[in-house]
């Protein structure tokens, strides 16, 4: 190539070319890295219309129970003390109804099965199966005629064992014993891995576990690499709280959220939402919960 006697040779030309190459390719490249922004904003925003789709015609899984359903979807008040079926619903498995989904939960200490339930959205508005876990006699019937999960009547255990009750109502605990005098009055206890094989499960979606104190104990023998759990909501008024978020996270676990008198667990590979939705009072919720503690500072370990 000449041009007023200046000529190229065939490695600038190369050079020429491949600067052409870039200046055309630059913004292309700009353009398409925003893509990704774009859709993401756009599939987010196609998810909440169709969410709001859903919630307009939705249905509770047992009809008997829609009035409180429209109360927890339309007004963002659930069922749980502290409204942390909320807070779990509305951070992990918004979408999941409209998306056809239908999780699996786990209940263990149900106590009363309507009144601060953390399980009872789950399974009376989106029709979830689960495992109730209750040793107190005083219960069985009650759970078993409001609610659909499996009774399992005894309690959680590092393996197949007996244990006796202690305590009355939601401070019951159950204790180990080898005491052959108590035997007549004692449940049966087993492992939770053993009691999901028992209903053809080996996963869990939200597990609830609230055993009084109880919870490092259960944690320390459960199976985590056998049994996927996405999601564990645990009461930790009664623990260590250092002790419990070591024990999680060094079982593949991120602590979500410190609530009011719960630790809230997710698996690394279970999505959440963003922004964090948080229900009204919470924080109201959180300072009282912290000023009781301190006045039974003396009774507790943390």
């Amino acid at each position: 190539m000449t041009r007023a006697g200046f000529k190229l040779g065939p490695a600038a030309i190369s050079l020429v070319l491949v600067g052409i190459a870039i200046l055309l390719l630059v913004p292309l490249m700009r353009s398409s890295s925003a893509v990704p922004v774009a859709s993401e904003q756009l599939s987010q925003e196609s998810r909440e219309f169709q969410y709001k789709q859903w919630k307009e015609n939705f249905k509770a899984a047992d009809p008997a129970y829609q009035a409180m359903c429209d109360q927890a979807l339309q007004n963002y008040k659930g069922n749980g003390q502290f409204q942390q079926d909320m807070f779990v619903f509305y951070n992990v498995f918004k979408y999941w109804p409209m998306e056809g989904k239908k999780g699996f939960y786990v209940d263990s200490g149900t106590n009363d099965p309507i009144a601060g339930s953390n399980s009872l959205f789950y399974d009376k508005c989106l029709g979830w199966d689960g495992i109730c876990v209750e040793p107190q006699e005083v219960w069985h019937q009650i759970i078993a005629d409001a609610r659909s999960c499996y009774l399992f009547k005894g309690c959680l255990a590092s393996h197949s064992t007996s244990a006796v009750m202690q305590g009355d109502g939601q401070m019951a605990q159950a204790v180990f014993t080898n005491d052959t005098a108590a035997a007549a009055g004692s449940v049966q206890c087993a492992t939770l891995k053993d009691i999901l094989a028992s209903q053809g499960h080996s996963s869990i979606d939200f597990w609830s576990l609230d055993v009084e104190g109880a919870e490092i104990d259960v944690l320390s023998s459960f199976d985590f690499e056998d049994v996927s759990v996405k999601s564990i909501l645990i009461e930790d008024f009664w623990v260590i709280q250092r002790d419990l978020d070591y024990l999680l996270t060094s079982n593949g676990f991120l602590k979500y959220r410190q609530l009011a008198v719960d630790s809230f667990y997710l698996a690394r590979t279970t999505p959440f939402l963003n922004p964090m939705w948080e229900p009204a009072g919470s924080q109201d919720d959180w300072v009282f919960n912290k000023n009781w503690r301190e006045t039974l500072k003396d009774k507790i370990v943390c």
